[in-house]
């Protein structure tokens, strides 16, 4: 009687461009910035290479293990979770390269999380760009970094908007928030603070914005965003800036709440039609 061997497979699902690899882990398949591995437990190897008897049936159970791992641009990983798959989520990850698992354990596709209002990374228009970088810190801490670069002088000067959100699987209780209006480099700028702004953010389980007034009498440079966490904010991050096309109360540009269907997916407002609409970022 031959004897039958069943070994461990692990499917590890990596949305990054550098993987470090165990001895017993062989790349199969690359495409974009998805990375597949299979590996075989050594356990299970020694098991099979010491097992002679042709009368034994080794009883191994096949199981799938999926793992999503993300990482900052320095190649700290920020964000990592595995689960055991049943065999229609494996077939279902077969079938599809954009899912991945999030905070609440399960799997999903991330072509429907990604709001059709944002981009990757950086977005850049004929007066401003915005760009997102979600990192992971020597200290231990988690960071989602925000900035808007102007490009020209805006003529309407009024309450503009940077935020930032996550996904509404993670909820994060406790972080910080901070910012900065920077006009020029030879010019005082403004610092955001939750002890001396509080009045000029919007905090939420899912994210966080600042509403900035626009000096009147210097050309804008910078508009920063800092959201800072002892925990990760999962596995996306996504962020905004609304520049106000309307002269707008302070109270009234506060009024929205954070969603993935708001302007730049980040913010769904009551005074949209307020806000030049600019396409969001993500990483």
């Amino acid at each position: 009687m031959k004897t039958l061997k069943y070994l461990l497979l692990a499917v590890l699902i990596c949305p990054a461009i550098t993987f470090a690899k165990t001895d017993n882990e062989k790349i199969i398949d690359s495409k974009d910035d998805m990375i597949i591995g299979v590996s075989v437990s050594q356990e299970d190897l020694d098991a099979s290479k010491n097992n002679h008897d042709e009368d034994q049936v080794l009883g191994y159970n096949s199981k799938t293990i999926a793992t999503t791992t993300k990482y900052d641009k320095l190649g700290n990983v920020v964000y990592s979770k595995s689960i055991a798959l049943t065999p229609k989520e494996e077939l279902m990850l077969e079938n599809n390269k954009n899912i991945h698992i999030l905070e609440d354990g399960k799997l999903h596709d991330l072509s429907n999380t990604n709001s059709t209002n944002s981009v990757y990374w950086q977005y850049e228009t004929a007066s401003k760009k915005v760009e997102i970088n979600y990192v992971h810190y020597t200290n231990g801490n988690y960071g989602i970094q925000l900035t808007n670069t102007w490009k020209t002088n805006p003529k309407t000067k009024s309450y503009d908007i940077i935020a930032a959100r996550w996904t509404n699987y993670k909820t994060t209780a406790y972080y910080t928030v901070s910012g900065q209006q920077i006009p020029t480099v030879s010019e005082p700028h403004v610092d955001y603070t939750e002890s001396a702004s509080a009045n000029n953010m919007v905090k939420q389980p899912y994210g966080a914005g600042i509403s900035q007034n626009l000096y009147d009498d210097y050309v804008p440079m910078l508009n920063t965003l800092l959201i800072t966490s002892a925990t990760d904010f999962g596995t996306n991050v996504y962020g905004t800036y609304q520049h106000a096309t309307s002269n707008i109360s302070l109270a009234n540009s506060k009024s929205y709440t954070i969603s993935s269907t708001g302007l730049g997916g980040v913010i769904a407002h009551n005074y949209s039609s307020y806000y030049d609409g600019m396409t969001g970022v993500y990483q």
